[in-house]
C-alpha cells in the first residue's frame, strides 16, 4: 500500500483539508482499475458511509466509496474506501475519455417512530 496525503469532498464542499491515509491499486475481474484503502477521520470531523471524492495532492482525483468507519485501538476513526481507481484530477485519462459510472447509491433505510415509553 502507497502513503497518500489528500481531501476529502461532497457536493463540493471540502470536508477534510490534509487527510493521510494509505491507498492500493488493483484491476477487478472485470478489467476495471480500482483503489481501496483508508484513511484517519481527525477528532471532531464526522463523515459517514457513502460516496465522496478523493483528491490526492500528486494530482490524482476519483469518486470512492466510504465502506465503514470504525475506531481503532488508540481511538483513532479510521474511514475503509474503495471506488474506481483516480486520475489526473480534472481530466480523465487517455484510455478512458469519461468518467465512470456513479457508484450506485447505498438504499434508504425506513425509521419508525419508536414504540417505547
Amino acid at each position: 500500500m502507497e502513503r497518500f496525503r489528500g481531501q476529502v469532498i461532497r457536493h463540493g464542499q471540502v470536508l477534510l483539508k490534509d487527510v493521510a491515509g494509505l491507498l492500493q491499486e488493483g484491476t477487478g475481474s472485470d478489467g476495471v482499475q480500482l483503489w481501496w484503502g483508508d484513511f484517519e477521520v481527525p477528532y471532531g470531523c464526522y463523515l459517514g458511509t457513502g460516496e465522496y471524492e478523493l483528491i490526492l495532492d500528486e494530482g490524482r482525483s476519483g469518486r470512492i466509496l466510504i465502506t465503514h468507519v470504525s475506531q481503532d485501538s488508540h481511538r483513532c476513526r479510521i474511514a475503509r474506501f474503495e471506488g474506481p481507481a483516480g486520475f489526473p484530477h480534472g481530466k480523465p485519462t487517455a484510455t478512458n475519455k469519461t468518467r465512470p459510472a456513479p457508484i450506485p447509491a447505498a438504499p434508504k433505510m425506513e425509521v419508525y417512530p419508536s414504540t417505547q415509553t
